[in-house]
């Protein structure tokens, strides 16, 4: 039945479904391709300290940097119901609506982010001390530091990450795709001046 209905809807509503699609999608793939070639160049910086210690700062990222992005990926699970709520409102033309839901999200964010932030600091930045070698503990003390400083500033990610989606929802993608890259290309200047500088 679903498919029949399918076959009824006009070509021209068809391929405005698919530009909307793209006009929406590319700015987002824009902004992960920038989050990964600023993990690339980060890595790429490290190696260019030489000698034992970029072993150690390669090394600890390695273990820092899955526990980071598995528990940013487990909390950014809240932005795909936060895309839900907020499409459907802006789909019905109900604006008291999404204000409702930007409030509440921005309270949920709040307490979320709280609670992350306390259970990365407290519990998860300990973690790199059981998955370093045992013959050089001091890539998992590099790693427990590394994971502290970003932990502490997560509430922040988890607000990037759902009023993003937010705006994506309101059919506006190239917002956080400017401000993705922008944030990755200044995060890429502060990186080198505080290796090399």
């Amino acid at each position: 039945m679903e498919l029949a209905e399918t076959k009824n809807i006009p070509a021209g509503e068809q391929l405005q479904v698919g530009r909307d699609v793209l006009r929406i999608s590319i700015p987002y793939i824009i902004e992960n391709v920038s989050r990964t070639v600023f993990f690339i160049t980060d890595q790429i910086m490290l190696g260019y300290i030489g000698g034992k210690s970029a072993e150690r700062a390669l090394a600890a990222m390695s273990i820092a940097g899955p526990v980071t992005y598995t528990y940013q990926n487990l909390l950014h699970s809240f932005a795909v119901v936060t895309t839900a709520i907020t499409a459907r409102a802006y789909g019905e033309g109900k604006q008291d609506k999404i204000n409702r839901a930007v409030s509440t999200i921005f309270f949920i964010t709040l307490i979320t982010g709280l609670l992350a932030v306390l259970i990365g600091l407290f519990l998860l930045a300990r973690l790199p001390q059981l998955l370093a070698p045992l013959d050089d503990p001091l890539i998992g003390d590099t790693a427990s530091l590394y994971l502290s400083v970003v932990m502490s500033c997560f509430i922040f990610d988890i607000f990037e990450g759902n009023f993003a989606s937010i705006l994506r929802a309101c059919s506006n993608a190239r917002t956080p795709m400017i401000f993705g890259v922008v944030a990755n290309i200044i995060n890429a200047i502060l990186n080198y001046l505080l290796i090399f500088g």
